[in-house]
């Protein structure tokens, strides 16, 4: 099985990531994740699989995404199917007053956060813990930071 995680920055000072928190009801519950998801039978390639988990999870339109943050995370889901999961820096489309609309489905997720790298470090943001789904999870969100980092110094060159 393939899924796919999608690490969505708005254009703060510092930038902020976003994250997603699941579901009391859900599995891993009430922990912090990017949007993303497995890829459906539908979805032409795994950009578009992640394209659409975007827009279920978050309500966000994709208008680009790349490059891969990270290698291929493996897991195992509930079902016991082996899981390679592969995350992408995405762009998202913004609405008229320039801002990134969020709108979760709340049969999933519960609560959004929009953290700073060095929230993330803490796993606080304002008053809210993060407590991230997995290890790997926390580790390809700090490490979408040094590549947004490196990818905003070239274009400044």
């Amino acid at each position: 099985m393939i899924a796919t995680g999608a690490l969505v920055f708005d254009s703060s000072t510092p930038e902020r990531i976003l994250l997603i928190q699941r579901a009391a009801h859900d599995s891993m519950s009430s922990r912090w994740e990017i949007p993303g998801g497995g890829c459906d039978k539908e979805d032409a390639t795994i950009l578009h699989g992640v394209a659409r988990e975007l827009w279920e999870e978050a309500g966000l339109t994709a208008v680009s995404i790349g490059p891969q943050v990270g290698g291929c995370q493996f897991f195992f889901s509930r079902s016991g199917k082996l899981v390679g999961k592969f995350n992408f820096l995405v762009d998202a489309e913004k609405d008229a007053g320039g801002k990134l609309d969020i709108k979760l489905d709340p049969s999933e997720h519960q609560n959004y956060v929009w953290a700073a790298e060095e929230e993330v470090k803490a796993r606080k943001v304002g008053g809210i813990e993060l407590e991230f789904t997995t290890k790997d999870q926390e580790a390809v969100v700090l490490e979408a930071f040094r590549v947004r980092r490196e990818m905003n110094a070239h274009s400044e060159e």
